[in-house]
């Protein structure tokens, strides 16, 4: 029997091993020369010094800030000033004899009056019988006038006598010269009486504006106020001003005060503050109102007074921001946000003034400050902001 014999299998030609290529190692050494040089370019500043641009991708996701660039401004220096209206001549009428009851009351709330216009009519038997009393008073000092001026009349030839001592003359001088003043007292008393009742009514002593009325018929007409009336029907405002500004006020100064329906009255300083509140710190001028103001007694009204003129450097409200508590304006340049503090000064409108803290030459961010941190790359359309470049977008541009 013949046995084949069947080899076994073996690796084939195509199964050898490939032998690995290696790359020369100057090769992997000039990479990374390149990749170092690379970076260098980009930290270090090209051959200029200059600082080299932020990356493309990181300049695309910085936020686009509007800009402004800090400008020298006029300022109007105004103080606060605030207070109420008030009667310039603040007139209270009384009744003109007491225990008096009121028949009628003529006027009302709201009424223009004149000097001496009756304001209520009094019971007429009351003032018929106070008159009577006091005309009876009359007559009995003229009887103690009239006996006190015979006694004396007797005693005045022999008053030389040494029969009467001298306490005794002066005693007499004396009672008659009082019986003389007395019987002045009580006409003048009756004078008076007749004059302030006039008819048994209650007159005003001067024209005006009636803003109370607390007469009422039937009662009795004693101690309070029937009437009170602005004087002229003229108002005035009595506002507390601030210590610091109480020297720059001048009489003829004018101060805006706003009204309740927001119409803005002007008025004129009639005095200012002599004195200082120790508590509050605050002094009271006194400021005239025009007479058609929209304005009545009793209204609190705010306002502002001239008070001086300067120059500062200016930025918008909206670029203000704080940090802690104290603000600042994001300074732009090459691309960067940086945040600076600032001392700030009178406002004009939608502008502060920046009185420490910026030279003048300086472009800030107009808003946003909120959202901005120190350092943060920004974009702006303005080419001095960001060193010569610019996104291309527009409606973005430096506000002003």
């Amino acid at each position: 029997m013949r046995i084949k014999v069947v080899p076994k299998p073996g690796p084939q030609p195509d199964d050898a091993a490939v032998p690995v290529r290696r790359r020369p190692p100057f090769l992997i050494l000039a990479v990374l020369l390149v990749a170092a040089a690379a970076a260098a370019y980009f930290l270090l500043g090209n051959k200029d010094g200059e600082r080299a641009p932020v990356a493309t991708s990181a300049v695309d996701r910085a936020p686009l800030v509007s800009t402004v660039k800090v400008a020298r401004r006029s300022f109007t220096r105004m103080a606060p000033v605030s207070g109420e209206a008030r009667p310039r001549d603040d007139v209270r009428v009384f009744a003109p004899a007491s225990g008096v009851r009121i028949a009628e009351v003529l006027v009302e709330i709201g009424d223009i009056v004149e000097a001496e216009a009756p304001l209520a009519r009094l019971d007429a038997d009351v003032v018929d019988a106070q008159i009577r009393e006091a005309e009876a008073g009359v007559r009995q000092a003229a009887s103690e006038q009239a006996r006190a001026a015979s006694e004396w009349a007797r005693v005045d030839p022999v008053k030389d006598d040494p029969a009467f001592s001298k306490e005794e003359i002066e005693r007499w001088r004396a009672a008659a010269a009082a019986a003389d003043a007395q019987l002045a007292a009580r006409k003048a008393a009756l004078s008076e009486l007749k004059a302030r009742t006039q008819g048994g009514f209650v007159r005003a002593p001067v024209g005006g504006l009636v803003i109370e009325r607390n007469a009422r018929v039937g009662e009795f007409a004693d101690q309070k106020a029937l009437f009170r009336i602005v004087g002229g029907n003229a108002l005035e405002v009595a506002a507390f001003v601030s210590e610091g500004d109480i020297l720059s006020l001048r009489q003829g100064q004018i101060a805006n005060f706003t009204a309740t329906d927001g119409a803005v009255v002007r008025a004129s300083l009639r005095v200012a503050p002599v004195a200082v509140d120790p508590q509050t710190r605050t002094g009271l001028a006194l400021f005239d109102l025009p007479a058609d103001a929209p304005v009545r007694a009793g209204m609190y009204l705010k306002g502002e007074v001239v008070i001086g003129e300067s120059e500062a450097f200016a930025v918008p409200l909206s670029a203000i921001t704080y940090a802690a508590g104290e603000p600042g304006v994001f300074v732009i340049k090459d691309g960067r946000a940086a945040l600076t503090k600032v001392t700030l000064g009178a406002r004009a409108g939608d502008h502060v003034a920046v009185t420490s803290g910026l030279k003048g030459d300086e472009i800030v961010a107009a808003a946003g400050g909120a959202f901005l941190m120190d350092g943060d790359i920004v974009r702006t359309t303005d080419a001095a902001a960001t060193g010569g470049a610019t996104t291309g977008r527009q409606g973005a541009g430096s506000g002003g």
